[in-house]
């Protein structure tokens, strides 16, 4: 990791997020994506262009450390605040998520929004089947107006479905058809490690006690994947 990480480019054409794509377009030229460009030695990277509107972004929030980066670098390359947006669905860490959630929303500024869905079960820790994609459509029903990115702390070094590339793409395609073209789902960490994610947050000097990252409630367990990534962290 060299001294001066490279972040990903955050770009718009007709207000429409393309963070996610393999290729932006700025002022109307095809430019490669973060993960091309990390290894060249750019000192600055483009700013954010938009025409017609001004971007603005939902973002999917739980209250860990993945949304909250999510959401600093949508607030930093956008210079104001995006739209936070949380889910309770009857997870095991709802109560621990949502009081997080208000924290970092707090530290962000911004507006908030809220929804609770009755799925008449609880969830513990591991794999729950459908979850982004039911995040991503609740996100796209309560979306604000002029809302034209909805953003996911998604990234690379998970073998989970709905976090893959592929996943964001076919997502990305529904909401576009679903909206006319006027929301994009974007996921500018994509092809980040966990490792990745927390240096951006040690140089962007994110306080991380204000996140919650354990997937069981109450007290961290210790031994969920949240848990790990935590403990490697906090063990640097």
């Amino acid at each position: 990791m060299s001294a001066h990480y490279q972040w990903p480019i955050l770009t718009t054409s007709r207000a429409f997020v393309l963070a996610n794509a393999h290729e932006t377009i700025l002022n109307g030229e095809l430019v490669p994506s973060w993960a091309r460009l990390r290894d060249m030695r750019f000192r600055q990277w483009p700013r954010l262009t938009t025409t017609r509107a001004i971007m603005t972004a939902l973002i999917l929030m739980s209250g860990g450390v993945d949304s909250y980066a999510c959401a600093h670098f949508f607030k930093s390359q956008l210079k104001r605040s995006p739209t936070a947006f949380f889910v309770d669905y009857g997870q095991g860490a709802a109560r621990n998520e949502r009081k997080a959630f208000d924290r970092v929303a707090a530290a962000l500024g911004g507006k908030t929004l809220f929804a609770s869905l009755n799925l008449q079960r609880k969830f513990g820790t591991g794999l729950i089947p459908g979850r982004n994609g039911l995040l991503i459509m609740a996100a796209l029903a309560i979306a604000p107006k002029r809302t034209s990115s909805i953003a996911i702390g998604i990234h690379s070094g998970t073998n989970y479905y709905d976090c893959s590339e592929h996943f964001l793409k076919r997502a990305d395609e529904f909401v576009q058809e679903y909206s006319n073209g006027a929301v994009r789902v974007s996921a500018p960490f994509l092809h980040w490690s966990k490792r990745q994610i927390f240096n951006y947050c040690l140089e962007k000097q994110l306080d991380l006690s204000l996140t919650y990252s354990c997937e069981k409630g109450g007290k961290p367990c210790g031994k969920c994947a949240s848990c790990r990534d935590r403990n490697a962290f906090d063990a640097r």
